[in-house]
């Protein structure tokens, strides 16, 4: 079943706006100013929709090519995804993708969160189906909500031993990115949305071997 709503998973305000777990606000409104779409507030937050080829019989790129969603030429057949922020802080990002996809009859297994990770360092994005929050406020929410099957894509901003940083976590996530991560922070967030792109013009099960094939796409910064 293909992908109909991506959620992309931060907090609302400037204070948070440059931060490790905005990592998600980010790359959704990178993609809205790709395809020159408009937010729209409701659902507790900010949605707009895009127009995406229905699958076919459509080439596999690998993670970063360009042109995933250029509309096909031939009469093609067009299917709605939503793009979503929720407005209602991480804890309580369930209520937000609960709202919308209730409304659109959108099933679990047709969404998609896109949040940080602090068990992958920086440069390293996996997709994967269902399981834990692994101690994520804004997926547990959603499972919460939900239920815990729905797709992840898990964006790292770690590279640090989580031992390290008991007791301090909230502050790693909420701090902004090191001086050596924002000069890559514009590149990661391109391959994050070209990632997306991926998922939604493929079969999600290809799409998930091509993406969990890749590693770090850039060295880790240091």
């Amino acid at each position: 079943m293909p992908i109909s709503l991506v959620a992309g998973l931060g907090n609302p305000g400037s204070n948070y706006a440059e931060s490790r777990h905005n990592i998600g606000f980010m790359v959704l409104d990178h993609l809205i100013k790709r395809f020159s779409l408009i937010w729209k507030r409701g659902f507790q937050g900010e949605y707009c929709t895009l127009d995406v080829p229905t699958l076919s019989n459509q080439s596999i790129e690998a993670v970063g090519e360009a042109s995933p969603l250029s509309p096909p030429k031939a009469n093609p057949k067009f299917r709605k995804v939503f793009f979503l922020k929720p407005f209602t802080f991480m804890n309580l990002s369930g209520n937000s993708v609960q709202e919308l996809s209730y409304y659109y009859k959108i099933p679990p297994e047709s969404i998609m969160a896109v949040h940080d990770d602090l068990d992958f360092p920086f440069g390293r994005v996996k997709l994967k189906f269902g399981g834990s929050s692994a101690g994520h406020n804004g997926i547990r929410s959603i499972s919460a909500s939900l239920g815990e099957d729905y797709y992840r894509l898990r964006i790292g901003v770690g590279g640090v031993n989580r031992a390290l940083l008991k007791g301090y976590t909230a502050e790693y996530v909420l701090a902004p990115f090191t001086q050596k991560e924002k000069k890559q922070l514009n590149e990661y967030i391109l391959f994050i949305s070209e990632t997306v792109e991926e998922v939604l013009h493929n079969d999600i099960t290809v799409a998930m071997q091509i993406i969990n094939q890749h590693n770090a796409p850039f060295p880790i910064a240091e």
